[in-house]
């Protein structure tokens, strides 16, 4: 199966970008305990997307997308910049 979207620099200090390869219903960022860490976004399967992580302590973090009801993840990494 493809991939539902790529996703870089990871691991990241500040801005990670996401390039969906379908539409995305919402698109964020959670921690590790599932509480959420960025806003939602919708994303078209054309744009990119970039996600201000500048904020969040270094670790392991987890990026959701919801689409057509399923759900999907990815471990993104933030680092010290």
């Amino acid at each position: 199966a493809r991939a539902m979207w790529q996703v870089y620099p990871n691991p990241t200090a500040d801005i990670l970008r996401v390039q969906p390869h379908r539409m995305v219903d919402a698109l964020w960022v959670e921690d590790m305990r599932g509480r959420r860490v960025t806003g939602s976004i919708r994303a078209s399967s054309t744009e990119r997307v970039e996600l201000d992580l500048s904020n969040l302590a270094p670790g392991t973090y987890r990026l959701i997308g919801l689409a057509q009801g399923q759900r999907f993840s990815t471990a993104v990494y933030k680092i010290q910049p």
